[in-house]
């Protein structure tokens, strides 16, 4: 099995267990930052490249606060990607409102960044910089996103 196969189906591996736990759990990415008390996962999704669909440098995660009407997103990235330069999250909605969290000095993850929806549709996107540790210095920039959806 190639890489890019063997990475998809570590990512949907990653998005079952999260998605059965409540809380996520992952031993492919740095579980790093989070959303806080209250908030439950909607949505992961990894990021991909022009040439490569899912390749899980980064997973994106959304979760939703029914108490507070907030949704909150976080991007993680996967321990064998290093992300030499940067990573961002941009979380949006229908409204109009935004919210980002970039920085080309971030190296585990982005995020998280919080917005009040409740009512409304949401999207995210996202964005690493780097190479696989087990590949030639290739610099490679990995996007993602949710599209809009989640609405309510």
């Amino acid at each position: 099995m190639n890489r890019n196969a063997l990475r998809t189906v570590a990512v949907a591996g990653v998005i079952a267990a999260t998605a059965t736990l409540a809380s996520p759990a992952s031993a492919n990415t740095y579980m790093v930052g989070t959303c806080g008390s209250g908030y439950t996962l909607q949505e992961a999704t990894p990021t991909s490249t022009a040439s490569a669909a899912a390749t899980g440098a980064g997973i994106i995660f959304l979760y939703y606060s029914s108490a507070t009407g907030k949704n909150c997103a976080i991007l993680r990235r996967d321990v064998d990607f290093i992300a030499a330069e940067g990573m961002g999250i941009t979380l949006r909605v229908d409204n109009g409102q935004s919210a980002t969290d970039s920085s080309t000095l971030y190296r585990s993850f982005a995020g998280p960044v919080y917005l009040p929806a409740r009512g409304h549709c949401v999207s995210v996107s996202a964005w690493t910089r780097g190479f696989w540790k087990d590949s030639a210095y290739l610099s490679d920039t990995n996007t993602g996103g949710i599209a809009w959806s989640h609405c309510g």
